[in-house]
């Protein structure tokens, strides 16, 4: 018995173009919600501010026990950091949901 084995595509479809598209979107985005604190679609912002609470009160904490300014820098950037990805998840969602 000879079974043919059907024809299968060696690469997957590139969805580069629409994945750029994404990215530049979810820059601009970012970049608005910088000028104006406001998401995209003009969705309330509080969310990143209860958010950072639920995720960083050790941090929060660290900024007050911090015995130098290395500690505080450290801590600076890990808030930034979070707060960052918080936002950028943000973002990511309500652009996906519209």
């Amino acid at each position: 018995m000879n079974m043919r084995v059907p024809d299968l595509p060696l690469d997957p479809p590139d969805d580069s173009v629409e994945r750029d598209a994404f990215e530049k979107e979810t820059v601009q985005a970012f970049n608005e919600y910088l000028a104006d604190g406001w998401l995209p679609g003009n969705y309330d912002p509080s969310h990143v501010d209860e958010l950072m609470l639920e995720q960083i009160p050790e941090a929060l904490d660290g900024l007050i026990k911090a015995k130098d300014d290395d500690e505080l820098l450290a801590l600076a950037k890990q808030i930034r950091d979070k707060r960052i990805e918080i936002i950028d998840g943000l973002i990511t969602d309500n652009l996906e949901a519209a």
